[in-house]
């Protein structure tokens, strides 16, 4: 019985926190916000993921100044290199007349 108050008190203290984090995270939006061109500061384009430049970098072309600029990410670290498109390894899967093919 005990265990199952403690239960109930932990929940509900980790929704309450929920809440509250998620309502501060709101933003109020005026009317010069929404309808401005272009919409700065609240949405943020996500990056593109491309290929791989080796076994443990991929490369990931992210939206600068209304450009799309190549990184090599590594895998493991997360750290990101500005690269040349040309270091993309794109491999490609065709389907002709039912045969499956893999260009590297």
């Amino acid at each position: 019985m005990i265990i199952n108050n403690l239960r109930i008190i932990l929940l509900s203290s980790a929704l309450a926190l929920t809440i509250s984090a998620h309502a501060q995270q709101k933003k109020e939006l005026s009317f010069k916000d929404v309808f401005t061109s272009p919409v700065k500061d609240i949405l943020n384009s996500i990056p593109t993921y491309r290929g791989w430049a080796d076994d443990t970098h991929y490369i990931e072309y992210r939206n600068e100044g209304g450009q799309n600029k190549p990184y090599t990410v590594n895998v493991k670290s997360g750290e990101a290199v500005p690269s040349a498109p040309a270091q993309v390894n794109e491999a490609t899967v065709l389907i002709k007349n039912k045969d499956v093919s893999y260009k590297d």
